[in-house]
């Protein structure tokens, strides 16, 4: 994940697109785990507009696709990046409590997904929901038994992760093909579920996803 540089909005990240030096996320010696909480996208539509793009990120040297099960938007990560094996059931149990505490009153909202746009280590698209996955955020931020790094709240862009930077081989040309091909044709996404998830970063492939609960929205 990236620190810094940041950018507080998806416009200034767009406009630094030819800029930005791709920063691909890279492990120690161990694998790197953390909790996050995700919308998984599972809906069917939503999944084959995704594979044909997903087919032609995969041309590019610098970019490493999501895979097709694990696609999703990213709400917030709750501990700081570490090399534990395993993570310890008290921050689980933190987690847990944090989202417990937030979502009681949430009912499902749409959300769409009008345009691609990229940070330093990922390519997104811009998730759009009147404000509901932001607001998600902030609320989660709040909570004193919530871990807040620095691109979190303020700086929290919703997003859904489409592909990873594996290096610079092909970038410019990886920017050409976003600036001709912005507008995303996905349909709108109806959410009525959200995931905890154990995300595990390696250098060998995107991070990998293991989800431990799920919440409904009612």
């Amino acid at each position: 994940m990236h620190d810094s540089p940041m950018a507080s909005s998806a416009d200034e990240y767009w406009e630094q697109r030819r800029e930005i030096v791709p920063s691909p996320t890279e492990s120690d010696a161990d694998s790197r785990r953390r909790l996050v909480l995700l919308v998984t996208v599972e809906d069917p539509d939503v999944l084959s507009s995704y594979s044909e793009i997903r087919d032609r990120l995969g041309t590019f040297e610098c970019v490493r696709p999501t895979p097709l099960d694990e696609l999703h938007i990213t709400i917030k990560t709750f501990e700081p990046t570490s090399t534990a094996v395993d993570i310890a059931d008290a921050t689980i149990q933190r987690a847990q409590a944090a989202i417990a505490d937030s979502i009681g009153d949430w009912g499902p909202f749409e959300t769409t997904f009008p345009q691609i746009n990229l940070f330093p280590d990922v390519v997104y698209a811009e998730a759009e929901s009147s404000g509901m996955l932001t607001e998600l955020n902030r609320t989660l931020c709040r909570l004193p038994q919530t871990t807040t790094l620095a691109r979190d709240e303020g700086s929290y862009i919703p997003h859904l992760t489409l592909g990873y930077f594996a290096g610079n081989d092909e970038y410019y040309h990886f920017v050409d093909f976003i600036e001709e091909n912005r507008t995303l044709p996905f349909p709108t996404l109806s959410v009525d579920e959200l995931a905890l998830a154990v995300c595990t970063v390696t250098d060998a492939r995107p991070p990998t996803y293991e989800i431990l609960d799920r919440y409904d929205l009612q």
